[in-house]
């Protein structure tokens, strides 16, 4: 026969797990209850959905924002830099609601060399009045962002700042 097994072992073994099984189970359940008690954090960006809004940077930047004297110039290079066919652009400024925000239309040849028609664009300026943004916005996509017209839906900033653009009438 072979050697006998140490049955001193297994019995001691056999009891140390059933003293600690209590323990075991005690402590994964307060883990378990704590955790589901953790405060969960707050989103702090505009999809908070909590009823404390939180407003775009670009909107705080252009309504905290200055114009510089040579705003017009600035827009038009931008513009030029972006359009397809920027010696085409035709751009007129409507409005300045508010510090750094000004807003007007463009036009200029697509890709098929017709014009596109007078599109709405924007441009803000923050404090040290430099160009923070610059939009234009074709017949769908201002449909699509007067969709979002509550604060916590994604596209808010550009229906926020079309609006304050007289885009959108009430």
């Amino acid at each position: 026969m072979g050697p006998e097994p140490n049955l001193q072992f297994l019995k001691n073994s056999f009891d140390l797990v059933n003293k600690n099984r209590w323990l075991f189970i005690l402590a994964s359940t307060l883990i378990m209850f704590s955790s589901c008690a953790l405060p969960q954090k707050q989103s702090k960006d505009s999809s908070d959905v909590s009823g404390v809004f939180i407003e775009d940077a670009e909107v705080v930047a252009a309504r905290e924002g200055h114009l510089p004297v040579s705003y017009k110039n600035v827009v038009d290079q931008r513009l030029s830099d972006i359009l397809i066919d920027p010696d085409s652009r035709k751009v007129a400024f409507l409005s300045n609601p508010y510090g750094g925000l000004v807003c007007g239309t463009v036009n200029s040849r697509n890709t098929y060399g017709g014009y596109t028609g007078k599109q709405p664009m924007y441009a803000t300026f923050d404090a040290k009045a430099m160009l923070v943004g610059l939009e234009t916005f074709d017949p769908t996509q201002m449909e699509l962002y007067h969709n979002f017209m509550q604060p916590y839906k994604p596209g808010y900033r550009f229906y926020k700042l079309l609006w304050d653009c007289n885009f959108y009438t009430q």
